[in-house]
């Protein structure tokens, strides 16, 4: 089943999740809080640097999500799907898992600038 995690303090996530929750598959939307100690969390030593290299609370918000994840779902598996990715096709579990039922990962690990 799909989950959506939404940030709880953004009225246009809000917009967004109403729709969605009307639309099939209806998944499961979570507005997710900040923890308590979030400005000493999300802080970067260097909070110019950050800037500078476009890195925001919001960039940290979302890697605190991915990595608490597992809290929202009971599934053995969770895929993660960036905000700004899109699938061109239907998904099924065939998609994602072999005959087996292990997940497939296909990975690059030397970028060829040719593809």
């Amino acid at each position: 089943r799909a989950v959506l995690i939404f940030d709880f303090e953004s009225h246009k996530d809000a917009m967004v999740a109403a729709t969605l929750r009307r639309v099939p598959p209806y998944p499961r939307v979570i507005f997710e809080q900040r923890p308590n100690n979030w400005k000493q969390v999300f802080s970067d030593r260097s909070q110019q640097d950050s800037r500078a290299s476009g890195i925001t609370i919001g960039n940290h918000q979302q890697q605190y999500s991915n990595f608490f994840a597992d809290m929202y779902s009971t599934a053995d598996v969770i895929a993660i799907m960036d905000s700004d990715a899109v699938f061109s096709t239907v998904q099924t579990p065939e998609d994602w898992f072999d005959e087996a039922g292990r997940p497939i990962v296909i990975g690059v690990t030397k970028w060829n600038k040719k593809m």
